[in-house]
Order: C-alpha cells, then structure tokens, then sequence
C-alpha cells in the first residue's frame, strides 16, 4: 500500500477524531460540498457547531437538502461537548432576520458578507423586522388570553361566542403561518412554542419545540418546552425525561427543576 492510499483510508478516522475535537470546542466544519446550491430557495440557515445562537454558537447555511445529513453530523460529533454557555444580549440574525442566499454556487447568509453602508442599513431594517415580529408574537399571544377571558364570561350569546371563535381562529391560523414560514428557525420555534403553551394550545407547542429540539440539540430550552408541553398533554414520563436533557445542557435552568419537581422525580435518576 502506498503512503498515500494509506492517508486515503485513514481519513474517515482522522476526520472525526478532528470533528470530535472541535466539537468539544463547540466548532464543527460543515463540509463545503453541503454549501452547493442553484438559486437562494436550494439554502437554509442551520445551527454552526454545537453551540446555538445565544449560547457562544453561530448560524450558517447549507443546501436544504443535506439538512438530514447535517443533523446525524452533529449528533456525532457534539456527543462530547460541554455545556454550551449562554451570551449575554440578543442577535436578531439568529433570530426572524437570517436570510440564506445563494452566491456563486454557494450557500451562505447574507449577513456574513461584506457589505457597504447602503447594505448595513438594510441590515438594520431587517433586524427591526425581527424585532417587530418577535413582538407581534407577544401581541398575538395578548389577544388570544383576552378572547379566552370573554369566551370564559357567563352570559354570552352564541352569535357573540362564534364571533370570538372566529377571532381566536383567526390569530391561531396566523400563528401558524408563521411557524410555517420559519421552519428552519430554530429560534423562532422556540418563542412560537412559548406563546402556544402560553396561550393553552400545547399540542402546537409541543411540535414547535420539538422542531426547535431537532435543530437545536444543544440548547436547554427546546428541550424544557417540549417537556412542559408533554405534561400539558398528560405525558409525565416524556415531560421527565425532556427535563432532563435540558438539566444536562443547563443545571440551573429553573423550569427544568420544576417540571421534574411536578413529575415527582430526581435528576439524573
């Protein structure tokens, strides 16, 4: 065997050693041949590394079509990370804002190019446009809490109560085409899951979580509103067990704590 062929069957090995190496740094390279793409439709913003947004992690982006891929790379090779630490402030990048492109044969975020001043200023729009729907989340999840106050009344007519109804309905749908058009977000799952568990709708939280869970295997609070949701749902031994993993991730994640208090159970049992 020549030296060379012998390199060629030692890679695999050699390359996760180094995967796994990396990873305990929270860094993971994302193969290039995954960044081939056609048109910005062929990319989507993914997780870099195995430390999310907000949690000294980063966002990239890769053909859709190798997200599956992408995923059971991670999975290996962040088995052995540490605990991923939280940062201090808010990204909107990471958030609603993060627009994957396609830039000569290559996905990429748009965000990460160099840009000139026009450029930055329409940066800074889109983070606004972040901001405002992070907060037309807050506003709908209001409505919703106000609709359910009226419909809890004594006394409504059933026309006025189909009124309501329809108006809940309403909201909801719009929440949903928002958890449509953001489904490769991991962040975005996460606050659409707070506001449906806020909001009584525990079966929409429970699939926004576990989508934000399977982008996002490193962050603590996929995992505690997908375990909130399953105890909404009666699901105590499931809802232990998401407390669980975000213990691990985070220990002193409070509602992790107490989720497990209300299953009747200890950590790490």
């Amino acid at each position: 065997m020549t030296a060379s062929a012998a390199v060629r069957r030692a890679w695999p090995a050699v390359a996760l050693l180094a995967a796994s190496t990396a990873a305990r740094a929270g860094l993971v390279a994302v193969p290039e041949h995954f960044r081939a793409c056609n048109d910005d439709r062929d990319c989507v913003a993914v997780q870099e590394g195995c430390c999310p947004c907000g949690a000294s992690g980063k966002r990239t982006a890769i053909n859709a079509g190798r997200v599956p891929e992408y995923r059971r790379l991670l999975e290996s090779a962040c088995a052995a990370a540490g605990v991923c630490a939280r940062t201090r402030g808010r990204d909107f990048s990471c958030e609603a804002s993060v627009r994957p492109s396609c830039e000569a044969g290559r996905c990429c975020l748009l965000e990460d190019l160099p840009v000139g001043e026009s450029a930055r200023k329409d940066l800074l729009e889109e983070y606004k446009k972040g901001a405002a729907w992070l907060e037309g989340l807050r506003g709908s999840a209001v409505e919703i809490r106000r609709l359910d106050d009226r419909l809890a009344e004594p006394g409504l007519g059933a026309k006025e109560k189909r009124g309501l109804k329809r108006a809940r309905g309403k909201l909801l749908g719009e929440l949903d085409a928002s958890a449509k058009a953001n489904a490769w977000n991991y962040e975005a799952q996460i606050y659409l899951a707070q506001v449906f568990l806020s909001v009584g709708e525990n079966k929409r939280a429970l699939l926004a979580a576990s989508m934000a869970a399977d982008m996002a295997p490193r962050d603590h609070r996929s995992f505690t509103l997908r375990g909130m949701a399953r105890h909404k749902l009666g699901d105590e031994k499931a809802a232990a067990r998401d407390a669980r993993e975000a213990l691990k991730l985070r220990p002193d994640d409070k509602a992790a704590q107490d989720l497990l208090r209300l299953a009747e159970l200890k950590p790490f049992d």
